[in-house]
């Protein structure tokens, strides 16, 4: 419904938009995902990727994805270490 979506839209504002490519510096409280196909960089806010890791029923050794706004293509955390203690580091694929 439209109070839902529209309270979403306010969560994310609040929280800090998961749409804009970091060209500088992560932000503090954020985890930095890379495109595996396109390669370009987003922050995103650690609490969203904590609450996506806790709601995941999935594989725990998989980290938190997310689609690229620029390719559609699968979106890794950079280096983050999830809820379970796992360490996620796909660093070796950022150009």
């Amino acid at each position: 419904d439209k109070r839902k979506k529209k309270q979403k839209k306010k969560r994310l504002k609040a929280t800090g938009s998961a749409g804009k490519s970091s060209k500088n510096k992560q932000q503090p409280g954020s985890v930095e995902f890379l495109c595996k196909a396109c390669f370009i960089t987003e922050d995103i806010p650690k609490e969203v990727v904590t609450q996506f890791d806790i709601m995941d029923p999935g594989d725990p050794a998989d980290p938190p994805r997310f689609g690229c706004e620029q390719c559609g293509g699968e979106m890794v955390p950079v280096y983050y270490e999830s809820i379970h203690g796992i360490t996620h580091d796909h660093s070796r694929l950022k150009k």
